[in-house]
């Protein structure tokens, strides 16, 4: 029971660092969803020893833990990121509370069976795997900003999910006065709207 623990404990920061580096945050949720879909098959309808699936659910929850927190900033205004991270702990101790009770359920409904309680988590691994791909297809209408790296991400609260462009850019705010103060650096798409009192020049400028 402690091979998934020992496991992500070592793979969940070289996750980390290849999602720094390479991005594939949302590509990366699907395929914990189904190396975890491995492990509950190979529980359930072999007789392999347990140290294969566990380490499957290791190497899932070290995918999982390091891609889905980095997506929340990205999903959400600057104003919203902690209440966003407020909700997806909320949603992650709502499961914890609530499904150990669906499986003591079904373990009472068929005692002498464990393979149900197995299936039931056959049935969430395939719900993850679905909801993931959605999320993919939903980021493919922003310019997949998901797959990216992290630090080329960028959300504007006014316009959306917006995606690193090519070109760097700094971005000038004018203030009262016509004074120009330079803002800190920031990843903008040019074909999107930008807010008004706002202006982009090209780096070089």
């Amino acid at each position: 029971m402690s091979i998934p623990d020992i496991i992500s404990a070592v793979g969940s920061p070289i996750a980390g660092l290849f999602i720094d580096t390479h991005g594939h945050r949302s590509t990366l949720l699907p395929l914990s969803g189904i190396l975890i879909l491995i492990n509950y098959i190979l529980l359930a309808f072999t007789s392999f020893t347990p140290i294969f699936a566990m380490s499957f659910l290791g190497i899932a929850y070290s995918l999982f833990a390091a891609a889905l927190w980095p997506c929340v900033p990205s999903l959400v205004g600057s104003h919203q990121v902690a209440t966003a991270y407020g909700i997806v702990t909320v949603s992650l101790n709502l499961s914890l509370f609530g499904f150990p009770f669906l499986v003591a359920k079904i373990r009472a409904e068929w005692p002498n069976e464990f393979e149900m309680a197995l299936i039931f988590f056959i049935i969430l691994s395939i719900l993850s795997i679905l909801i993931s791909c959605f999320l993919i297809y939903l980021d493919s209408f922003h310019g997949f900003p998901l797959i990216q790296p992290p630090h080329l991400s960028y959300h504007d609260d006014t316009t959306g999910i917006v995606s690193a462009d090519e070109e760097e850019t700094v971005t000038t705010i004018v203030v009262g006065g016509g004074i120009d103060v330079v803002a800190p650096q920031t990843w903008i798409h040019h074909h999107r709207r930008r807010p008004s009192g706002i202006i982009t020049l090209p780096r070089s400028i």
